[in-house]
């Protein structure tokens, strides 16, 4: 039994504690009650429950019951940092039969809280494979998927409870949107969430002026709604049971360019004004670059990067033997250099590209004044 003594032990600067093959050091114990201090999955678990228990004096737990695996993630007690943790996660379609189908391959990745997240990839990489995997629709082969410290695969988890803070918009907004009106099917998820009649209509509301959506919509079928009302539908519908985590599918396939820029920089606003979560699917390069704070790349299954957009689209030779491409701004930046034109190749959206030449232009025009 490890009793509060032995917690205090850990604390003490001349004790160790040693857990199987991990010996955890006063000095690990004290980075883990640290805000600013964060550890990769490739170390340790300290699920979140688990150190609780360890600083609650009433409680006392057996070995069995706490795991120090050097193999997984520390998790900080008062604020999880990190709230999605996917550790060596597979997934195998029809196994054992002539379909079978190796669609993810060991993932290991972290979604940090309020990052927007661009998720690229060729069709048939595991895009949409692996975000039905982050809310529970899918069941993984062999791995684990953390939110908030818990494994979702344990027995006892509450799945329902995971849906509800992390939302999926599908691709196709019309399989998810079924009531006779706008207003109800908005509604319908947090019905579903056992809130009252006042707070369903009151979340509703909100989420309908959160994406752009008038009153004069709220009766409407919204199988008559265009290719934009459906989206923002769909969308307001997920955002009214105020997910910590915004999953978006191809939000803007088949829209016209207006309309695309209008759901993209609604996401935007809503992302920084409610510092939620949100990962994008996308096949298009220009709008990864100008809205992602991060890219995830997957190719066969696999991460093939995980980076800063400038630094994923650096590769952009690479990125084009997987099926995939850079931005338009990156291929003229490079042929500007390749022309000696002294610009750096950094810029990826038209707003960098723009500031990037005027400045090499006037660095030109200087040098020319000075030689003259």
């Amino acid at each position: 039994m490890l009793a509060p003594k032995q917690v205090k032990l850990l604390l003490d600067r001349k004790n160790k504690f040693s857990h199987s093959k991990f010996v955890l050091a006063p000095k690990q114990v004290k980075l883990l009650l640290g805000r600013k201090n964060k550890f990769s999955h490739s170390k340790f678990l300290l699920a979140l429950k688990q150190v609780k228990l360890l600083l609650d004096e009433k409680n006392k737990f057996s070995h069995s019951k706490f795991l120090l695996a050097p193999k997984f993630m520390a998790l900080e007690i008062w604020r999880i940092n990190m709230p999605i943790i996917i550790d060596k996660l597979n997934y195998i379609y029809s196994p054992g039969t002539a379909y079978e189908k190796h669609a993810l391959k060991n993932i290991n990745l972290t979604i940090n809280d309020a990052e927007f997240i661009g998720l690229i990839g060729h069709t048939g990489s595991g895009k949409s494979t692996l975000i039905q995997h982050l809310n529970g629709l899918i069941k993984a082969t062999s791995g684990a998927i953390y939110y908030n410290g818990e494994n979702i695969y344990d027995k006892n988890y509450n799945m329902k409870n995971l849906r509800n803070k992390v939302g999926l918009v599908f691709q196709y907004p019309e399989h998810q949107l079924f009531e006779t009106t706008v207003f109800k099917d908005i509604c319908f998820g947090p019905k579903n969430q056992g809130l009252d009649e006042l707070q369903i209509e009151l979340r509703a509301y909100e989420a309908m002026k959160m994406v752009g959506l008038g009153n004069d919509l709220l009766d409407a079928s919204p199988f008559e709604l265009s290719g934009g009302q459906k989206r923002r539908v769909a969308i307001a519908g997920v955002l009214a049971m105020k997910p910590e985590v915004l999953i978006l599918d191809e939000p803007t396939a088949g829209l016209d360019p207006k309309g695309r820029d209008e759901i993209l920089d609604q996401i935007a606003y809503l992302h920084k004004e409610s510092k939620i979560t949100v990962i994008l699917v996308s096949h298009s390069m220009e709008d990864v670059a100008r809205y992602a704070d991060r890219l995830i790349v997957m190719n066969a299954g696999e991460v093939a990067f995980n980076d800063t957009p400038q630094n994923v689209f650096a590769n952009y030779k690479q990125l084009e033997t997987m099926g995939l491409a850079a931005p338009q701004v990156t291929y003229v930046m490079n042929e500007l250099r390749n022309r000696g034109i002294p610009v750096k190749t950094t810029p990826i959206t038209v707003e960098e590209a723009k500031e990037e030449i005027l400045r090499a232009l006037k660095k030109v025009t200087r040098l020319e004044i000075r030689n003259d």
